[in-house]
């Protein structure tokens, strides 16, 4: 738990921060006519939508957001993918149902997703016009697994940094379980993106709602698998538990 003062400078940084990103970015890179487009509120509906399925990972918290940033990005450009990806932040940390002693949360997690989308953005930049497109696509899918793998590790890598110098907390390796899980979404995300960009192409705004289904499908397949496989972790652990008890001679150790 933050102490006082660092939740009170967590929230001016994020109050100050938060609009100002969301500003510049959307001077520099919006397009213009992007809020009379339906597409782009059917995509806030679908990033909202995926995020009700929040995934916990061995005591992490994931949520497949990746296909519907991406496409995003791809259709509309950065302020669109930050706005989706700020409202869906703001779903799942509304599904974990924070307390008020943890509600910095709020403008710590949208801040460091602003700042991941604008590093990941410039990475995409920066790689697209250099690498090869070995498919001949609209798309170049080597930029987009560039582009993927750094949000990826890039958060990760804040998360680290967060939780081991600004919360005072043990957060465990860099390289788990849970990073390597979220590299497995190159395998999926960016395939699911490109459907949602074609169909969107072809049937327009419906066209997303549909691509939507099978990424909706894998959340709630994910989240129910882990759900499980949680349930087993703490079932295993409470056996050991009671063995040891089980082993104890008398009252006094017991």
């Amino acid at each position: 738990m933050l102490s006082k003062k660092r939740q009170f400078i967590t929230w001016l940084v994020g109050l100050i921060m938060i609009p100002l990103l969301f500003f510049v970015v959307f001077y520099l890179t919006a397009p213009a006519g992007l809020f009379s487009e339906p597409s782009f509120y059917v995509f806030i509906f679908v990033g909202a939508l995926v995020a009700l399925f929040p995934i916990e990972v061995r005591g992490a918290t994931l949520f497949l957001i990746a296909s519907v940033s991406i496409s995003v990005f791809l259709a509309y450009g950065l302020f669109a993918e930050m706005v989706v990806t700020t409202i869906a932040t703001t779903v799942v940390m509304k599904q974990m149902r924070i307390t008020r002693e943890e509600s910095y949360r709020f403008p710590m997690n949208i801040l460091l997703f602003q700042i991941i989308s604008i590093l990941s953005a410039e990475i995409y930049y920066l790689v697209n016009p250099i690498l090869l497109n070995p498919l001949n696509y609209p798309y170049n899918i080597l930029s987009l697994t560039v582009y993927l793998v750094a949000s990826i590790t890039l958060n990760r890598l804040f998360l680290y940094v967060l939780a081991t110098e600004w919360q005072k907390k043990v957060y465990g390796k860099i390289i788990n379980f849970e990073y390597i899980f979220s590299l497995f979404s190159v395998f999926y995300a960016i395939p699911i993106a490109l459907m949602i960009l074609h169909l969107r192409n072809i049937y327009s705004t419906f066209g997303i709602i549909i691509a939507a289904f099978p990424l909706i499908g894998i959340s709630i397949i994910f989240k129910l698998y882990f759900s499980s496989d949680s349930q087993n972790r703490y079932l295993y652990k409470v056996n050991g538990l009671a063995i040891k008890l089980n082993e104890q001679q008398n009252v006094k150790k017991l």
